[in-house]
């Protein structure tokens, strides 16, 4: 859900600029916001929060152009965001140590064998996806191996192919991925920032689920491919 939040957030800003709608922006960013933290979704939260910043700062690099002002705008929101946390963690400084500890074993995959979280299971799965892998590198093992063997699948729809499909499907879906960001590389600001930001999410968020068949991830495709056509007509 947190990845379907992510594409339609783009694809929602993408709207509103076309349509002059610059007004409802905030109350998007607004909704958008309150979506993941009702969801509690880290992995959205994360990919959302890296994708901006790298968007923006893909943005200064290319103007050369980060401002006094805006120094001090991503300072202050670093500074209240530390100082929120801090007050935060010493409100409850025995409960939230735990809960650190819990989050730090989730990252580093170290966790108990018989009480295994969302992380430890994928790291399960993604062990399972690279013997299968590895025992038939080029074609795979088949279509649906993975999920015959275990319900959960291998969790990542990278591992998916290759464990299933095999290397030159994984090499063929990425180039195919390729050229999808170089042709959004190629529209200009602001809509190329929109449709990045649901893109870098979207790829990444393939790396931990499994369910490639996700229609909005392919009609994100679709929409990309529609608007790159639409803009090279504006050029011509």
């Amino acid at each position: 859900m947190a990845n379907f939040y992510n594409i339609y957030f783009g694809i929602s800003l993408y709207y509103l600029y076309c349509k002059h709608h610059f007004s409802k922006f905030k109350w998007v960013i607004v909704l958008f916001v309150c979506s993941h933290i009702s969801l509690l979704s880290s992995a959205g939260i994360v990919l959302a929060i890296f994708s901006f910043l790298f968007i923006y700062f893909m943005n200064r690099i290319e103007n050369f152009s980060i401002s006094r002002k805006n120094l001090f705008w991503i300072g202050t929101v670093f500074v209240l965001c530390t100082v929120l946390l801090i007050i935060s963690f010493l409100n409850n400084a025995d409960y939230n140590i735990g809960e650190i500890d819990g989050i730090i074993k989730k990252i580093t995959f170290n966790e108990d064998t018989t009480n295994l979280t969302s992380s430890g299971q994928r790291l399960s799965q993604w062990t399972r996806a690279i013997s299968n892998f590895i025992d038939h590198p080029f074609f795979g093992n088949g279509p649906g191996y993975g999920v015959h063997q275990d319900s959960e699948g291998y969790l990542s729809v990278y591992l998916t192919i290759l464990s299933d499909i095999g290397i030159f499907a994984l090499f063929s879906f990425v180039l195919f991925q390729i050229v999808l960001i170089a042709k959004i590389m190629r529209i200009q600001e602001p809509i190329r920032g929109f449709l990045l930001f649901s893109v870098i999410t979207s790829f990444l968020h393939l790396f931990i689920i499994a369910d490639f068949y996700q229609a909005p991830i392919w009609v994100l495709f679709v929409v990309i491919q529609l608007i790159y056509s639409e803009f090279k007509l504006n050029i011509k």
